[in-house]
């Protein structure tokens, strides 16, 4: 006996991909209806679409009145594929003879956020879509009102699927970029290249075949690479690549166990080796295996990064002897309490590594998950002089801060990792991915298990790439600097601003004045997210827009956070 399945789903899915939306239905496990003045303005065939069409074409039935038809409620499981090419011919007929209506045109560029008079419980649509989403609870209910529809999402805005007249009844500003994922916004014009490259339909195997994206970002990466990382090794994803790195430094000191050092706040992303090496408890703690736990040491975050701060020749060639047993903590000044705590997390990390267990430290240039949490240049240089006298790897994880976030291609480049001597001293690895759009490991070694990646990608990260404008970046970050302290100093609820190339936070003064705020956002306009526990943090792009900048300061201010 075959098992029944809901169809309403399943059409849904691929009419929603090609532009319509007007279904009518009877709760969310109704049957799904079709009415004659949901199509009333569309063509087919040269003529205007008929009820009648739609029963010639799908298996639905007829109403009474015959102004609407109905798909059936549920059908067999082996009859899923069979709707699925008929319902997918069907629209996407449809949607050629009728660009403009479905979508499939720009009808504006959106440059100012909005919200409906009612409120965002005034969405019927996407109430509608949620409602079937959650049945029976097996995904957990969240928060959001809306849902986006990326088709008609542009540069900064992320668009609803809820209609006001001709436009979205929702534009939200993504003052986050899509969680630093983003650089020439939503449905960027240079992003469109893509759907000219060959391999983006063919998904060839790079690893068999040659692929001109894969290719071209390559040389791209290569070149941003610090000497001596002269080699690349793809994933798919964040998590992909820092596993991959992880995995590199083992090949690389086989004569040492195959734990990793990481520090307190640090994310690494959601799959096992790499979610017990993320520093949150309640996520970590139920994943750990035993003999295999993450190592700890403290970040010393430094509270004014805009204050550089480097390390001295004598400074590096003292961290160069911690290899020594007789080796001993540096004595320092009582009143230099950032400094104090780097020599504690030094001498945390080196404790660690004298286990013989551990083949690699991980950081991140700043510490996003955590809080956007900086540390000195100081603390980077000396750690990886620590990190080279006990022949151990030292891994930047710049999945978030690669491509241009700081202001550079990669942010650990603005380290200066030098020996004491002044010869370079590059991390063994640096991975990255979300603007790169593939998991990569820029590495010391070469990849002995090459992973595959969709062509697709490759050309969009390409594109990405050539993207990146480290001048304007850094342009753009000094204006938000600059309007970001101004905006510390005449209210009190901004404590610690810090801002660097297209990052930028601040914490405000509890937990609860934080989620305050964020329970607010879709409210104020733009989509901003919590970091740690009181901080808020943004994410900029090359779409942002001086006015844009100046709604998200100016909305800051307003409401209930004066």
């Amino acid at each position: 006996m075959s098992a029944k399945i809901p169809l309403a789903p399943i059409v849904e899915e691929i009419a929603n991909r090609y532009g319509f939306f007007e279904f009518d239905n009877c709760g969310p496990l109704g049957p799904l209806e079709i009415s004659v003045a949901a199509i009333q303005d569309l063509q087919f065939y040269g003529r205007h679409l008929k009820i009648s069409d739609l029963t010639e074409h799908l298996s639905v039935s007829l109403s009474q009145d015959q102004l609407s038809v109905a798909f059936p409620q549920v059908i067999e499981t082996s009859e899923v594929s069979t709707w699925r090419r008929a319902v997918r011919e069907f629209f996407r007929l449809v949607s050629e003879e009728n660009p403009r209506i479905l979508g499939r045109e720009e009808l504006r560029r959106w440059d100012k956020p909005r919200t409906p008079e009612g409120g965002l419980d005034a969405l019927p649509l996407s109430a509608s879509f949620l409602d079937r989403t959650y049945v029976g609870e097996f995904i957990v209910r969240e928060k959001k009102q809306l849902v986006a529809d990326y088709r008609r999402s542009q540069g900064n805005y992320l668009a609803s699927v809820d209609d006001d007249g001709n436009i979205p009844a929702v534009l939200l500003m993504d003052a986050s970029s899509q969680i630093a994922s983003h650089l020439v916004g939503f449905n960027g014009r240079a992003l469109r290249g893509v759907a000219t490259h060959p391999e983006s339909y063919q998904n060839l195997d790079y690893r068999y075949q040659q692929v001109p994206a894969e290719a071209a970002l390559r040389a791209i990466l290569l070149r941003w690479a610090p000497d001596g990382l002269d080699h690349l090794a793809w994933g798919n994803s964040g998590t992909e690549s820092w596993e991959k790195a992880v995995f590199l430094a083992q090949k690389k000191f086989p004569d040492k166990g195959p734990k990793c050092v990481c520090f307190k706040g640090s994310f690494h992303g959601r799959t096992l080796i790499s979610l017990f090496s993320s520093w949150n408890p309640v996520k970590r703690l139920p994943f750990e295996l035993k003999g295999y736990e993450t190592l700890w040491a403290e970040f010393p975050e430094d509270k004014e990064p805009h204050l550089v701060k480097n390390a001295d020749s004598q400074w590096l060639a003292f961290w160069e002897k911690a290899g020594d047993p007789a080796f001993s903590a540096p004595e320092v000044a009582p009143q230099d309490l950032l400094l104090a705590a780097e020599v504690e997390s030094l001498m945390e990390v080196r404790q660690h590594l004298l286990s013989g267990e551990v083949s690699s430290v991980s950081v991140e240039p700043m510490q996003c998950e955590g809080g956007d949490r900086f540390a000195s240049n100081r603390f980077f240089q000396s750690l990886r002089v620590l990190t080279k006298a006990m022949g151990v790897a030292l891994i930047f994880d710049e999945v978030q801060t690669g491509f241009g976030l700081g202001g550079h291609e990669l942010w650990s480049n603005s380290f200066g990792l030098v020996s004491s001597s002044g010869e370079p001293l590059p991390p063994d690895f640096i991975n990255l991915a979300k603007k790169c759009q593939v998991g990569a490991v820029l590495s010391s070694v070469p990849d002995t298990y090459r992973t595959s990646a969709h062509a697709a990608s490759f050309a969009r990260g390409y594109i990405n790439a050539v993207s990146v404008n480290t001048i304007a970046l850094t342009a753009l970050g000094d204006r938000v600097r600059e309007r970001l302290f101004t905006l510390a100093e005449q209210y009190d609820f901004v404590a610690a601003p810090r801002a660097q190339g297209l990052a930028f936070a601040f914490d405000l003064p509890d937990a609860a004045y934080a989620n305050n705020f964020v329970n607010q956002r879709f409210y104020h306009g733009f989509m901003v997210y919590i970091a740690g526990e009181t901080t808020l943090r943004f994410r900029i792009q090359h779409s942002t827009t001086p006015d844009d900048l100046e709604h998200i300061f100016l909305e800051v201010t307003r409401g209930e956070l004066q």
